[in-house]
């Protein structure tokens, strides 16, 4: 499904999927385990492309609906994968996933020996203020340790991970018990508005426009933020 000039979503991988098909073709997330032949067969016989042109995969955070089908993405087309350094640890085994709080964790426990993801060693660790694949990159951590906005300055988008989603029923932050820290999501989300973006595209459910992204923000409490680093470079 065609979101702007250049920029494609892949439905049904549970969890939004984007490819950026411009002087390079980048993979944003990836979905759950099992999406990577829809990621493929998309690019293949929508875009009419070579998957091997694919240059990166940049996931905006660890959890498994959309770094679940990575490695498999990594060996089908031979593209690097780029994660945030604060969630490397997680897709490479050496920390446990995280999980839900409360009874949805308890859930998540029961059911995880069928929804495993498949670890691996990420190609690139991103940072603040770093850039790949002509993308900035914003840390915006609390929905994960590690999560990220993947920006364009130039065309004024980003991809904005699961620190918000747009439903039918309007715009809405992940879900708490889904979230590393409340708190810090909440400070990431207020200096992600601050930046000057038309529009955000979520890791759930429809393009988010700059008024609507601000209209949370002031309903939640929250004031855009002017703060050092707000506004990466």
């Amino acid at each position: 499904m065609k979101i702007t000039d250049g920029i494609f979503r892949i439905d049904g991988v549970r969890g939004n999927a984007y490819v950026a098909h411009g002087e390079k073709m980048v993979v944003i997330d990836t979905g759950m385990p099992g999406s990577g032949p829809k990621i493929v067969d998309f690019i293949r016989n929508s875009l009419k492309e070579d998957v091997h042109n694919v240059s990166t995969i940049v996931l905006t955070h660890q959890h498994i609906d959309h770094a679940g089908s990575a490695l498999w993405l990594k060996n089908a087309t031979g593209a690097r994968i780029a994660i945030h350094e604060d969630d490397a640890d997680y897709v490479s085994g050496r920390r446990k996933p995280l999980r839900p709080k409360g009874a949805t964790g308890v859930l998540f426990s029961l059911f995880s020996p069928f929804f495993k993801l498949r670890t691996f060693e990420p190609d690139i660790l991103l940072k603040e203020g770093d850039s790949t694949d002509g993308f900035g990159i914003m840390h915006i951590p609390g929905h994960t340790p590690g999560s990220i906005a993947i920006f364009d300055r130039a065309k004024g988008f980003a991809f904005s991970g699961d620190i918000i989603s747009g439903r039918s029923s309007g715009v809405e932050f992940a879900p708490s018990n889904f979230n590393y820290d409340n708190t810090l999501m909440k400070k990431s989300y207020a200096a992600l508005v601050s930046m000057d973006f038309a529009q955000l595209f979520p890791g759930h459910g429809n393009p988010v426009s700059r008024a609507d992204a601000r209209a949370l923000l002031e309903k939640s409490g929250g004031v855009a933020s002017d703060a050092p680093g707000a506004r990466p470079g």
